[in-house]
């Protein structure tokens, strides 16, 4: 055979380096596990008896205001440095599950998809960099309240075989205000009742597979308080062995926009403002987002 047989034309070999190409893209799009927005769970261990705790909740909360929706937020209230912490009274065991999980044993303590904030000034940054994170996985979330009875929705997708997963469903409070000890009074985030316990649940999930779950809760006595259902958050979170946080995912009940004022005139009528068969009326309505955290 000539060896000028051998020798490929222009047009050979760019068909050969697009299929090249075509078959390391696909390869890509194939082995890549980081296909969905990242929201961070960023949680807060803390007490209202502890000064320190009550020292930084100002600047933590702005900071929190500031991340919007990149962020998931829970607060769990502990035992120390004393033992009149109402959440804590309300629901011990959820609360020491969790304390005991990461084995904190001074507070304030934060976290960041389940890495300790070791500077706690630096909180704004870990949380805006790990939010840049793409995740494996996509939560969708939903609850409905009938009857004092609450019924939660959790649909869990994956990009990736991934194994030994456990699903975190909590409902927390958004913002309430107590004169605490450690003269701090506005308090957010306070975890009253992971659903169905604080183990969570257990399960892997295959590449391109979806899940969905189901969990029921009686509100009835729910909190140290009487709860508001507009102030009360659903929150969740995918967690693996390692404590590394894949995905979180919370739900607002309340409802994000509000009528503030409705002012009537008539373009058409006799002046009473107020609508009539026959009349044209303008209607000018002022709306507002609510205080507080926002989704």
């Amino acid at each position: 055979m000539d060896s000028s047989s051998l020798k490929l034309t222009t047009f050979q070999r760019n068909v050969i380096l697009c299929f090249s190409v075509l078959i390391i893209i696909s390869w890509l799009s194939v082995n890549d596990a980081s296909a969905y927005q990242r929201k961070v769970l960023f949680e807060d261990f803390t007490s209202t008896t502890c000064p320190p705790c009550g020292a930084f909740a100002e600047t933590q909360e702005a900071y929190l205001e500031e991340l919007g929706d990149a962020v998931v937020p829970i607060a769990f209230h502990v035992w120390w440095p004393g033992d009149s912490d109402p959440w804590w009274n309300d629901n011990q065991d959820d609360n020491r599950v969790r304390v005991q999980y990461y084995g904190v044993n001074s507070v304030p303590r934060l976290f960041c998809d389940g890495e300790y904030i070791s500077n706690r000034n630096n909180m704004l940054n870990v949380i805006q960099s790990r939010s840049r994170v793409e995740s494996p996985l996509e939560i969708s979330l939903d609850g409905v309240s009938e009857d004092n009875n609450l019924t939660v929705n959790v649909i869990v997708s994956s990009d990736d075989d991934l194994d030994n997963l456990t699903l975190f469903v909590a409902i927390t409070e958004e913002h309430v205000e107590y004169r605490a000890v450690n003269d701090w009074n506005d308090h957010y985030d306070a975890m009253v009742k992971m659903i169905p316990d604080a183990y969570g649940d257990d399960f892997n999930i295959g590449r391109q597979q979806t899940l969905e779950f189901e969990f029921s809760q009686n509100l009835d006595g729910l909190g140290w308080h009487e709860l508001e259902q507009s102030n009360l958050i659903l929150v969740c979170w995918v967690q693996d062995s390692g404590q590394e946080v894949l995905q979180a995912q919370n739900m607002f009940f309340t409802t994000i926009v509000q009528i503030d004022d409705c002012e009537l005139s008539e373009a058409n009528g006799n002046d009473d403002n107020r609508p009539e068969p026959g009349e044209t009326i303008d209607m000018v309505v002022s709306l507002s987002v609510p205080e507080n955290r926002k989704s």
